[in-house]
């Protein structure tokens, strides 16, 4: 995610937990880092940066970068469940998900919170919020639409497989990815599925979309683009894994391949390389 001064923040779950800020244009690194222990990715508010916590604690931290020092917690709310996923902001509320099926809501102004609804399997993924509905995908091989209003589900929809990463929505449909490849095309008024793809590997990041197009990525490191209506096209093979959501940042596509030659690789928009980083010596 950006901060208001256009850094780049990524967080890694290494043995440091660090939080590296990046100048997107370059690829290089300020000389400042923090080191919140986190999984997930951060979500912005105002001047706050919200931090999904580790995996071995239950707890959402509100770390306010703008405090002096090294101490930046701002507060924390005990959920109950492990989690993994970006929370997401609307109306004086943040909706985060959970490992032990649960989806919680928490107000930003008392920082209560409390459970909307429980589902049927782990919810890894981030949610996408749209039309008054929270869009969810989970281990029990389902999307589901939810009611913010009063937790009762709209409608629930079969996939072929688990859904690690969440789904993203343009207007009137949501596209996601499941664990064994398949992509679909989901009305999100009803949940129809329009359309589904099965390229190569595995998808467990949520997609993103940009300019027209459904950009998603697969485990085998394949940058996949999709016009809503054609079949997908591959735009670049990486060396490594891909796991995290790709980042738009002006004309780029910022990727983070998991045990590749680059932490992280700049890709313009018909998949050509523009940097990565580590850059090179000279």
């Amino acid at each position: 995610m950006f901060t208001s001064n256009g850094e780049l923040l990524i967080g890694s779950s290494g043995t440091e937990h660090t939080l590296f800020r990046l100048d997107p244009d370059t690829g290089k690194k300020p000389g400042r880092s923090l080191r919140p222990e986190t999984i997930g990715s951060p979500v912005h508010l105002w001047q706050v940066k919200w931090f999904t916590p580790p995996t071995w604690t239950a707890c959402l931290y509100v770390f306010d970068l703008t405090l002096e020092g090294n101490d930046k917690l701002a507060w924390k709310v005990e959920l109950g469940g492990k989690l993994w996923a970006q929370p997401v902001i609307d109306d004086g509320n943040l909706y985060i998900t959970s490992l032990d099926h649960n989806v919680h809501v928490v107000d930003l102004q008392t920082h209560e919170a409390s459970l909307i609804t429980r589902l049927g399997g782990a919810i890894p993924g981030v949610p996408s919020f749209g039309n008054g509905q929270l869009y969810i995908g989970s281990f029990d091989s389902s999307m589901v639409a939810i009611n913010t209003t009063d937790g009762s589900i709209a409608w629930t929809t079969p996939v072929e497989s688990w859904v690690w990463g969440g789904p993203v929505l343009d207007g009137k449909m949501l596209y996601v990815g499941d664990l064994d490849g398949n992509f679909y095309s989901i009305n999100a008024a009803d949940g129809t599925i329009i359309d589904s793809f099965k390229p190569d590997g595995s998808i467990l990041a949520t997609p993103l979309f940009l300019n027209g197009q459904v950009i998603f990525v697969s485990e085998d490191g394949t940058v996949y683009s999709l016009t809503p209506g054609d079949d997908p096209k591959s735009m670049e093979k990486l060396n490594g894994k891909l796991y995290t959501t790709p980042v738009s940042a002006g004309n780029l596509l910022l990727i983070a391949p998991f045990q590749g030659d680059f932490l992280l690789v700049a890709l313009d928009m018909d998949g050509k390389e523009e940097w990565h980083y580590p850059m090179a010596q000279k």
